[in-house]
């Protein structure tokens, strides 16, 4: 009997790149496995949910849910975990920054039982797969971030601000508790809890990087905004009851 992969998609304003990171989720062959994909449109202005719709219809049927105003990433993945029903859950932005064929690799290091979490490291994979020196400001600012992770939280990260953080759903009730931002802060309280759920594994990943000209939505008050979540994570926000 196949596990269950869920793939959860925060979608904003993705019309120009939605179906061909759809196409490449999809086109991802990962033997003993199979994907639910939930893809959460967060209020989308552009054609972005009728997309969604014909693919889903013509395609592979999609979990569709949709806000009628944009909340922000945050809260379009609490809504998407909500939803998701697989062993494991991923999170794949809709954009085609990263590759679905590293599915496998993460996957893979779910094998050692101790492993509740799995990140998808850029940094681990620059040498081989990838360059940053079209958008070396946010590089610098995920080492940025990664470096003060690691320092609050006692973690030993490469690459704090991937995408690609995947996890047990065993976790996912406990992250809903403990999660309250609703925007690019959310990732690094998800970090901040599954800290506290050893160990979290980094697999090298590819990664395409985009520029704000190709759509790339985080600004510098989101970087902001997530250093002061990691402080109040590191001092005083208690882990739920139940976790």
């Amino acid at each position: 009997m196949p596990k269950t992969l869920s793939v959860i998609i925060p979608v904003y304003n993705e019309a120009a790149y939605v179906v061909r990171s759809l196409e490449n989720v999809v086109q991802t062959c990962i033997p003993g496995w199979k994907m639910e994909i939930v893809a959460v449109n967060d209020g989308s202005t552009d054609n972005t949910l009728a997309l969604l719709q014909d693919f889903s219809r013509q395609r592979v049927p999609l979990k569709i849910i949709n806000s009628s105003q944009n909340m922000g990433k945050g809260s379009a993945l609490k809504t998407g975990i909500r939803k998701a029903t697989g062993e494991i859950l991923i999170i794949q932005d809709a954009d085609l920054e990263y590759d679905p064929s590293d599915y496998p690799a993460i996957l893979g290091a779910f094998e050692n039982k101790e492993v509740n979490v799995v990140y998808g490291s850029r940094v681990l994979g620059a040498k081989a797969y990838h360059n940053y020196s079209a958008n070396w400001l946010f590089y610098l600012g995920g080492i940025t971030l990664t470096k003060i992770t690691n320092l609050l939280l006692k973690t030993t990260l490469t690459d704090q601000p991937t995408c690609y953080k995947a996890w047990r759903n065993s976790l996912s009730a406990g992250l809903l508790k403990y999660c309250r931002g609703n925007g690019f802060e959310f990732e690094v309280e998800a970090t901040a809890y599954f800290a506290k759920h050893p160990r979290i594994a980094e697999v090298p990943i590819h990664y395409y990087p985009r520029s704000i000209g190709h759509g790339k939505k985080i600004r510098l008050p989101d970087f902001l905004k997530s250093v002061v979540t990691l402080f109040r994570c590191a001092f005083g926000k208690p882990l739920p009851q139940s976790a």
